[in-house]
């Protein structure tokens, strides 16, 4: 080395960056936190207690999946039309039926190229 030494400036500056970046962090993630409001928590233990209630005093045991399956899909249609909950299930066939009709879809648009591509050597 030169014997060249460094300034107090060149010391504190990385530091000072360091530090205004982990505060920076620390700020962003208590702003975007995921933590419930608390008027979301009071609206989830309305869905909670409604749904014990239903569990432990109605008359009809054992309904309860269907009524929170009804009531997650209509929770979904009020916030968006076009989406839909699939049950476990379910899943498993809606993902066979989407096979087949992609292997539907390739397979005909396969034979059309090849149908495409025999006219042009016919021409």
């Amino acid at each position: 080395m030169d014997g060249q030494k460094n300034t107090n400036y060149q010391i504190s500056l990385p530091l000072v960056l360091c530090i205004g970046l982990a505060a920076g962090l620390l700020i962003g993630a208590s702003i975007n936190s995921k933590s419930p409001r608390k008027s979301d928590s009071s609206e989830i233990e309305k869905l909670r207690e409604v749904l014990s209630l239903v569990q432990n005093e109605y008359v009809d045991k054992g309904k309860t999946d269907v009524v929170v399956e009804d009531a997650i899909n209509h929770i979904l249609g009020k916030l968006d039309p076009h989406s839909a909950y699939i049950p476990a299930r379910e899943k498993v066939e809606a993902n066979e039926r989407a096979s087949v009709l992609n292997l539907v879809f390739f397979t005909t648009r396969w034979l059309f190229l090849l149908l495409l591509g025999v006219a042009r050597l016919k021409l």
